[in-house]
């Protein structure tokens, strides 16, 4: 969440800088002075050493999404086995409950509910 939190706070400074240099720039319509002045500006927002950083926080933490996503995946299989296992597939579930039904409907038909 840290490194959401800093990438959009550099986005809103960049974007505010970059902002300002493109409306000035835009008056002149020249792509060279937007390039220039945004080469002018990045640089001593954002060092090299921060946006690496970020890049390896971000990776982290995807990282750790997908192995947490495998876990729940995996989990998830070894309940299904489980419930396949404990209930006899959804066949014999089917089959109880027929089994119910004829008992009800044969006590309902005797008086006895």
């Amino acid at each position: 969440m840290l490194t959401y939190l800093i990438g959009g706070f550099i986005a809103g400074i960049a974007s505010t800088v970059i902002g300002g240099s493109v409306a000035l720039a835009g008056r002149r319509n020249e792509d060279s002075d937007r390039l220039a002045a945004l080469e002018q500006v990045v640089p001593e927002l954002i060092s090299r050493a921060e946006v690496q950083q970020a890049f390896a926080q971000v990776a982290q933490a995807e990282a750790q999404r997908i192995a947490y996503q495998q876990r729940q995946v995996a989990q998830s299989e070894r309940l299904q086995q489980r419930a396949a296992e404990v209930f006899g597939g959804q066949g014999n579930v089917d089959q109880q409950m027929a089994a119910l039904a004829q008992q009800l409907a044969a006590l309902n038909g005797q008086g006895g509910l």
